[in-house]
């Protein structure tokens, strides 16, 4: 039987999603793709020798939902809110400095400037952004650029000031402070866990900005 389908499902109930046929019972695949949404006896016609018969026993079938971590809200309050330091549009350091400033300037004095989506495998430099870049941005406002990958964070001093972190602070459990080789004084990159306390948990550093 040459238009039978590889597998039906019978006696299940259906949620389609369609409002001129919000529900069925059976369905029909073929080659991967659903050919047949409808009662048990329309899908039924479609068995073959060959066909693989399930039965839903009355269970609930939905569309497939597919999460594409992409964090929709979180995505869209950051490009609002926040410096995309993307190298798609900010290619160097240089450029990356310039567009955090022009957030600053009109930012209100002491409160964070924020850059996300900055990827040192892209950027010109191939590096990471360190407090000394981010000082010569800014002095009067903390400064905060998370990496693309969401592992990594980049601070200014101020910013660093902002979490009472010095050379004395113990790396996190889970986590680590960048740290000058020669002197052991932290450099502005904080990794993994070391993070959080800028940007997870109920009291977070960095406040969640929000629009007005």
């Amino acid at each position: 039987m040459t238009n039978s389908a590889d597998s039906v499902i019978l006696g299940g109930n259906v949620i389609t999603i369609d409002p001129a046929k919000p529900r069925a019972q059976a369905i029909a695949i073929k080659f991967d793709r659903i050919i047949v949404v409808g009662q048990d006896d329309e899908v039924k016609s479609l068995i073959g020798i060959n066909t693989r018969v399930v039965d839903a026993r009355g269970m609930t079938i939905v569309p497939g939902l597919i999460d594409a971590h992409c964090h929709g809200l979180y995505s869209g309050r950051r490009l609002q809110l926040e410096v995309n330091c993307s190298s798609d549009t900010l290619p160097s350091i240089i450029e990356v400095k310039k567009a955090i400033a022009n957030r600053a300037r009109i930012t209100p004095k002491g409160e964070w400037t924020c850059g996300f989506g900055y990827d040192d495998t892209k950027i010109a430099e191939k590096r990471l952004l360190t407090c000394l870049d981010l000082d010569e941005v800014t002095l009067d406002h903390p400064v905060w650029v998370h990496h693309v990958s969401g592992h990594i964070g980049m601070l200014n001093t101020l910013g660093l000031r902002k979490a009472n972190l010095t050379k004395e602070s113990p790396d996190p459990a889970g986590g680590k402070y960048g740290r000058n080789p020669d002197t052991g004084e932290l450099n502005g990159i904080v990794f993994e866990t070391a993070q959080d306390i800028f940007n997870s948990g109920r009291n977070p550093i960095i406040p969640y900005p929000r629009p007005e």
